[in-house]
């Protein structure tokens, strides 16, 4: 008994000294090392937790685990020892999400500063309003939630290695803590360990420089590189990232679409406040330029060996539409604008028209399209973030030429990694091979290591960090080795003969370090005698690369590098002319002008751009000449005469090439125009092309406008058979800005015109009716124009009336009668109530009577008493339930609107009841009381039917009323309705609008449901398609997978857990389930077939959809549990 006690005693004892398991360093300087074994047997125990599958001759490993690394790692880069440096943003920035924050939209599109973004913070999220900035946490423990709170969580840089080689991290060091002084900071998302040792890392609104000045490891000095990114909130984590060094030896790096307004250290401005773009400068900050714009948020990029450079760019988040893979070529635009996103389509006073989908300017190139953006290669994976080339030797010869690119789309079960390679096509490229490297690896960062593996970090599993993918080729293992011993070694003391055959070497990063070498020595003889050595193509590139770096740094003269431009083989010509261009070599005009016209297109492109940028005016005839000579054919030339016709900036050469007999010459004159923002465009509108025509009005309306030339646009209207979407729709736009009685009296015209499409005449008249008070926001691109001229509402007041005679020809069609009956309300057409009267009493189409009734009601006219009479016996449903909504409009004393809705909730169909609800509550009063106190009595009863409770719970809110607000309380609702799924489960799974839950579904910007779930027969990689949806899950199914994703997985878009009875564990890929056993796709691809009754414990591994009660109120769930019911086939 007593030997039982004292061992129950030693165990109880040994098992309260167990070592907690170890955990990433939380003090500068500190680190955490894992004994060797016991880091290869935990991150052999969490492969084993990962179900993914590998292409043939490819295998998976954990690198570093979750003892070393937290969480919430972003970004990773390898020193050549195969240190790794990760980036921690423990500053997410989810709570400053415009989708988390519609009432920010629009007026964060009318900042255009970090400053005025900082002032915007401190008024949106003042200490004053504490108790509405519950939203944010309160980080700083000084009880009070405000725009200090911002400031308190720091970001984190980690340093992770494997100190004895055994191929698994064992060390972690947490080596910087800050980046929190800054309100406007995003995430951080990028990082770079650059060839000096310094660290580059991006978060918004600045590139900074870390600097480990004494040794010892941690990096105590911090310097901004570069200032001025985050204008304003939008997408979180769509801010700055991806810094590398490119072949030129300067710094690259993208920011997303929060913008940027960057003062460089020259004193030049850039501004480019709605679209992301590649940016570069010197490692020290100077010489700083935008290399090209339009991106929304390509995570990352990556050159090829020849110094071209690529990502994959997320996409707008709209159904059907993908994501584009896209060749950055210098100067491109590849047509990114915030505003495309969010904005105007909320505002009551604008329309829904969306140029990136309705002009097609997110799809491949067609005849067309917009001229002035260069679109994508091809469309590709879903939730692009990681991004690498191969650098010639990483992995094994099957993977040469590739790149390699993750799929982040929140969902391990489908996430891919995907390899492509490019060919070339002209001046640009096209898609050739296209496979999966790895599925179910969900990944945000990667990068080629110095061992020719690829490293990726992940945060999808508990235990997980960074794995590394790798061959079981052999062929390259000798050459691997090589290339790591050569990135580690010094080539200080290398003689100039082995830097030279290094230059030749069979990896770009070995090759790219020796030519920085001879160009740290200003070895020019050694350079020009590579470039000259026609034996090896890529080592004269690289050496033309570093006489150009030579040449910037006004170590050597052109001279040096322009007999290079005549050479036999045209990738050199190529190159010589984009490093002359680079380094803006004037006295080199002579010799790169004749290659505009060279026969290779892509030397063309390199020297219509290097003559742009030394601003050879002698160059923009031969510029011209050699669009025409192209004729359009070639995306990547049109877009370098563009970025040439910008740079040498002849304004007025540029207007004369209004006559000139080349469409493709004067459609980039317009884009450069554009560009230049010259009022110059204006000569264009009077082309007899229409894409001419469309791309001026488009120069001239967009991104706010050019403002001298606006009135030319609005004229474009007076023309009677003026024609195109796009011209027309900025033709009117201009005529609102403009805002005087002769732009009323053309838009009136244009109207009438019965011969032009219903959509363009239904615009016309909503542009009448927001005539007073005008949208902040452009009709077109959804730009911030604000403040517009003063304006008279009676010039469009006497327009509407004159048209109203127009409703009853043969040509009306029930949206124009609906348009105009939405703008005589708008204006405030009071002298039309008989009319409208009229509309309700007799029109056959049950959407216009509606929208009669909704003038009526908006104009407050006495005709609207009539009208609810007529309306609330009209054959149509919809009708009666808009009257019984009017009825807090009626002159009759509150108490006998509120009786007169009682009786229709006790005798109406649902959705007159539903209305009369609604009604009610905005009534308010002791009558309104006292009725939904009885409705709430039956509600708790149990007999209150379930399409009406939600309604009367909104009511009850919606009077204030404190006897109704306690009741709330008293039923377990909240005040703020937060918990009615909970307390009324039956409230949100009956009673939706299906058509208000399609549109939910497809078009809420919080809720986001279209970015992973398809409608129709098209598909998803992300998320289980909705067709069928309601003939496989009941109501009550539907709104748990809403409320609780976690709870219920659809096969194939899962991880599960499955522990049987027998203590075996099983884990991986829901593929299937039923009401008798699950399949369980293992680590190994393999199909595990469970019976339920087998299963002692399952757990279901978390979601990546959010629970939509943190997105969408109560009443949009239940619209969308309606909408998704009715999805049966």
């Amino acid at each position: 008994m007593v030997a039982a006690v004292l061992g129950l005693l030693l165990a109880s004892t040994s098992a309260s000294l167990q070592t907690p398991p170890p955990q990433p360093p939380e003090v500068v300087g500190q680190s955490v090392r894992l004994d060797p074994a016991a880091a290869s047997r935990v991150t052999t125990d969490a492969r084993a937790a990962i179900p993914a599958r590998l292409a043939d001759g490819l295998i998976l490993s954990v690198w570093a685990t979750a003892d070393l690394a937290p969480a919430s790692l972003v970004a990773v880069d390898l020193a050549p020892d195969g240190t790794a440096y990760i980036t921690v943003a423990r500053r997410s920035g989810g709570p400053l999400d415009t989708r988390q924050h519609p009432d920010w939209v629009p007026e964060v599109l009318s900042l255009r500063t970090t400053e005025a973004l900082r002032q915007f913070f401190q008024r949106r999220i003042a200490t004053a309003d504490s108790d509405r900035n519950q939203w944010l946490p309160d980080h700083n423990q000084d009880g009070v939630h405000d725009y200090r709170d911002l400031m308190h969580v720091q970001d984190r840089v980690y340093r992770l290695a494997d100190t004895n080689d055994d191929g698994v991290a064992d060390t972690s060091t947490l080596v910087f803590s800050g980046f929190n002084e800054d309100m406007a900071g995003d995430i951080l998302g990028g990082i770079l360990r650059h060839e000096s040792g310094d660290l580059y890392v991006t978060i918004a609104p600045d590139l900074w420089r870390l600097r480990d000045t004494d040794g010892d490891g941690v990096f105590d000095e911090k310097t901004s590189i570069s200032h001025g990114y985050s204008v304003h909130p939008s997408f979180s984590a769509h801010g700055l990232s991806a810094p590398m060094q490119g072949p030129d030896g300067m710094i690259y790096w993208k920011i997303g679409e929060i913008g940027m307004h960057v003062v460089d250290k020259s004193g030049r401005e850039w501004a480019y406040p709605h679209t992301g773009a590649v940016l570069r400068a010197n490692p020290d900050g100077t010489d700083f330029e935008v290399y090209a714009s339009g991106v929304r948020n390509p995570h990352e990029i990556a050159f090829d060996e020849h110094g071209d450079l690529f990502a994959v760019d997320n996409d707008g988040d709209y159904p059907g539409e993908l994501e584009r893979l896209i060749y950055i070529a210098q100067g491109s635009d590849t047509g990114w604008r915030s505003t495309w996103q969010y904005g105007k389509y909320t505002d009551p006073a604008n329309n829904r028209y969306n140029p990136w989908l309705d002009e097609g300017m997110s799809k491949v190139w067609f005849e067309g399209q917009p001229a002035h953006i260069t679109p994508p290669l091809a469309p590709y994976y879903t939730g692009p973030s990681g991004f690498a080339y191969n650098p010639g030797t990483a992995l094994g010869p099957r993977w040469a030429r590739h790149f390699f690119g993750t799929s982040y789309n929140y969902n391990a079960a489908t996430a891919v990694v995907y390899g492509f390679t490019l060919d070339p096509k002209g001046a640009g490229f096209e898609l050739a091979e296209n496979t999966h490297v790895a599925d179910g690896v969900l990944s945000q960062g990667l990068r080629v290591g110095p061992d020719g593996a690829l490293y990726l970090t992940v945060r999808s599993t508990a235990d997980t960090r960074i794995v590394k993918i790798d061959t079981t080729d052999p062929t390259n293992r000798a050459i691997r080795a090589e290339v790591q011993a050569l990135l580690i070694a010094s080539f200080g003391d290398r003689s100039v003969a082995d830097l030279r055959a290094l230059l030749a070497h069979a990896d770009m990063r070995v090759r790219q370090k020796a030519q920085f070498e001879l160009v740290r020595r200003a070895d020019d003889d050694a350079l020009l005698a590579t470039a000259t050595d026609r034996g090896h193509q890529l080592a004269r590139i690289h050496a033309i690369w570093g006489l150009g770096q030579l040449l910037r740094s006004h170590t050597i003269a052109a001279p040096a590098i322009t007999p290079f431009l005549t050479d036999a083989d045209s990738e050199i010509r190529a190159q010589a002319a984009k490093v002359l261009g680079h380094a803006r070599a004037a006295s080199a005009a002579g010799a790169l002008r004749p290659l505009v016209q060279d026969q290779d297109a892509r030397v063309r492109a390199q020297a219509t751009i290097a003559v742009g940028r030394i601003g050879d005016q002698a160059a923009l005839p031969v510029v011209a000449a050699m669009l025409a000579t192209d004729a359009e054919h070639d995306l990547y030339l049109r877009s370098a005469g563009v970025v040439a016709f910008t740079a040498i900036g002849d304004r007025a050469g540029l207007a004369a090439l209004a006559d000139h007999p080349s469409r493709g010459v004067r459609m980039a004159a317009v884009a450069a125009l554009r560009r230049l923002h010259d009022a110059g465009v204006a000569r264009f509108l009077d082309d007899t092309d229409p894409l001419v025509l469309a791309e001026a009005a488009s120069a001239i309306n967009d991104e706010g406008g050019i403002l001298p030339a606006v009135p030319a646009l609005a004229q474009l209207l007076d023309r009677e058979h003026l024609s195109g979407e796009r011209i027309v729709r900025r033709a009117i736009s201009a005529n609102l800005r403009v805002g005087d009685p002769a732009a009323v009296a053309r838009v009136l015209a244009f109207a009438r015109r019965s011969a032009q499409p219903e959509a363009l005449r239904v615009e016309a008249i909503g542009t009448l009716g927001a005539w007073a008070a005008p949208s902040n926001m452009d009709r077109v691109d959804g730009a911030w124009i604000a403040p517009l001229p003063a304006r008279q509402a009676s010039d469009a007041q006497q327009a509407l009336t004159a048209l109203v005679g127009t409703l009853d020809a043969p040509d009306s069609t029930p949206a124009l009668k609906v348009a105009w009956l939405d703008a005589a309300g708008r204006i405030g057409l009071t002298s039309m109530g008989p009319q409208i009267l009229a509309r309700l009493r007799a029109d056959t189409d049950a959407t216009v009577r509606v929208a009669a009734l909704r003038a009526l009601v908006a104009l407050g006219v006495p005709e609207v008493s009539q009208g609810i009479d007529v309306a609330v016996v009209d054959s149509d449903a919809t009708v009666r339930t808009e009257a019984i909504s009017a009825m807090p409009a009626l002159s009759i004393p509150d108490d006998t609107k509120v009786r007169n809705l009682l009786r229709v909730i006790d005798k109406g169909v649902p959705r007159e009841q539903q209305s009369a609800l609604g009604a009610i509550g905005r009534i308010g009063g002791a009558e309104a009381v006292g009725g939904l106190g009885r409705l709430a009595d039956a509600l708790t009863a149990g007999s209150l039917a379930p399409d009406v409770q939600l309604d009367l719970l909104d009511a009850m809110r919606e009077t204030g009323a404190a006897p109704l607000q306690a009741r709330l309380e008293q039923l377990r609702v909240g005040r703020d309705l937060s918990t009615v799924g909970t307390a009324f489960p039956a409230a949100l799974a009956n009673g939706g609008n299906p058509q208000r839950g399609r549109q939910l579904v497809l078009q809420h910007p919080a809720a986001q449901c279209a970015r992973c779930h398809t409608v129709g027969n098209a598909k998803s990689d992300v998320g289980p398609a909705l067709t069928g949806v309601g003939a496989r899950l009941s109501r009550t199914q539907l709104l748990e997978s809403l409320l609780d994703p976690s709870a219920r997985l659809a096969p194939g878009f899962g991880q599960v857990t499955v522990t049987l009875k027998n203590g075996r564990k099983i884990e991986g890929l829901l593929r299937e389930e039923s009401a008798t056993r699950l399949v369980v796709e293992d680590a190994a691809g393999t199909p595990q077939t469970i019976a339920l009754t087998e299963v002692a414990t399952r757990t279901n591994l978390p979601s990546p959809m959010p629970p939509m009660g943190t997105l969408l109120t109560p009443r949009e769930i239940r619209d969308v549990v309606e909408f998704l019911a009715t999805q049966q086939q």
